[in-house]
């Protein structure tokens, strides 16, 4: 496992382009914002994060695994890299109050909400080659063509199941499914994954921020389960955002990776303690 730093910086930054080029690292360049993505073992990382951190450059980190971590590990956590669409009505967060039952929301720190009815889209997914998609602002729910659904209804996925999802007229919309996951996992990370716990001052829940790392879990909560998809207990985000993690069996990874479906899904593996 190694631990990725990506930074971005506005293009008309030239003491950052120049310092960057003489440090050798490759630039993607654009015409407002430019990116690196720097290894946390490159032997100037740390020159180059205090040099950034000057400019006000904070970096988004994520830990890369090798094929045998993944291959490894019983249980991962799962992503689409694809993030597309709001959830409608969008003005005024206005699906909160519509897809969601709002009777415990907390403004504050947006725990509390759950799913009474299907999302609502404004257009249908532009899917090409894609098979998964999660919306702006929600991060643990995914959005799935048909082919997913039919995947995993013949491999006897367990867990979830398939929503539709509606444009704004109420129609369906054609070849587009939201996984449901039923089952919420009991408490169960571990504190020596935790790197801060936030307390609402409202509502007195509590927000969890992990550490970028291998994170670990307790074994039993995941003894005897008899799914392939479940959502975390805790839950992350700053200020308002609030979601979960969706983990994902070994085994239904394998069944993506059978039929050629997996890519463009971010699986990072856990660690059972």
């Amino acid at each position: 496992m190694r631990i990725k730093h990506r930074f971005t910086f506005r293009s008309d930054e030239n003491n950052i382009i120049n310092f960057l080029i003489k440090k050798k690292v490759d630039i993607d360049y654009d015409e407002i914002i430019n990116v690196i993505e720097i290894f946390e073992d490159n032997k100037d990382f740390v020159e180059i994060k205090n040099f950034l951190k000057s400019y006000n450059s904070t970096p988004l980190s994520r830990c890369i695994y090798t094929t045998h971590e993944l291959d490894t590990a019983e249980w991962l956590t799962v992503r689409s890299m694809w993030r597309s669409y709001f959830a409608e009505p969008r003005d005024n967060w206005g699906y909160m109050f519509t897809t969601y039952d709002g009777t415990n929301y907390c403004d504050i720190c947006g725990n509390g909400l759950v799913q009474k009815e299907n999302f609502v889209l404004k257009l249908r997914p532009n899917w090409r080659k894609k098979n998964f998609l999660m919306i702006y602002g929600i991060e643990d729910e995914l959005f799935v063509t048909s082919k997913i659904e039919t995947v995993f209804t013949e491999n006897n996925a367990k867990g979830i199941n398939f929503l539709k999802v509606l444009n704004r007229s109420g129609k369906e919309i054609e070849g587009t499914r939201q996984i449901f996951v039923e089952e919420i996992l009991k408490p169960s990370l571990k504190s020596e994954s935790i790197r801060k716990e936030v307390v609402c001052e409202k509502c007195n829940f509590k927000k969890i921020f992990p550490k970028i790392d291998f994170n670990s879990y307790d074994k039993s909560a995941f003894e005897n389960l008899n799914v392939d998809m479940i959502k975390s207990y805790e839950k992350y985000g700053e200020e308002c955002a609030c979601s979960g993690t969706i983990f994902m069996s070994q085994r239904l990874r394998q069944v993506l990776i059978a039929n050629g479906l997996a890519k463009g899904l971010l699986f990072e593996p856990i660690k059972l303690v």
